[in-house]
This record gives structure tokens, C-alpha cells and sequence, in this order.
């Protein structure tokens, strides 16, 4: 199944990581509605208002390929 669109999420952990200058976060989530967790890498410029782990999030897919990370407004 390809994700596209927004799906509200919660971030299980987060670990920065800096390749060559270039910062990313690994991201460990959780889709509501599903019990595996699944990881991604994405660029520090993709993510949105310090999502911390526990927090829910909007994560932005295209083509599976996350594009965005935002915490939910409460």
C-alpha cells in the first residue's frame, strides 16, 4: 500500500544525525490504527514544531516517501 496524503502518527523515539554537515532525524512512529512501528530518516528542514517522543504528529507521505513531520495541535 502506498501512503499519500497527511496520517496522524506518534513518535515512538527520535535520534539526530549529522552525515558530511547535513543533519536528519530517524524517526520511529507509530500510524494510528496500527501496531507496528516503522522508521524513516528525514531532513531537519522536513520537521515541524520539536515533536519530542509520545507526541502525536501529522506526517506527510508521497509515494511512501515521507515529506513532512508536524506535531499535532493539541
Amino acid at each position: 500500500m502506498f501512503l499519500n496524503g497527511t496520517y496522524t502518527a506518534t513518535i515512538q523515539q527520535l535520534q539526530l544525525v549529522d552525515i558530511h554537515g547535513t543533519r536528519y532525524i530517524d524517526i520511529t512512529y507509530t500510524l494510528d490504527g496500527q501496531s507496528a512501528a516503522q522508521s524513516a530518516r528525514v531532513g531537519m528542514d522536513d520537521v515541524r514544531g520539536n515533536p519530542q517522543p509520545g507526541d502525536s504528529v501529522q506526517m506527510t507521505f508521497v509515494m511512501n516517501v515521507i515529506t513532512g513531520v508536524q506535531r499535532a495541535k493539541a
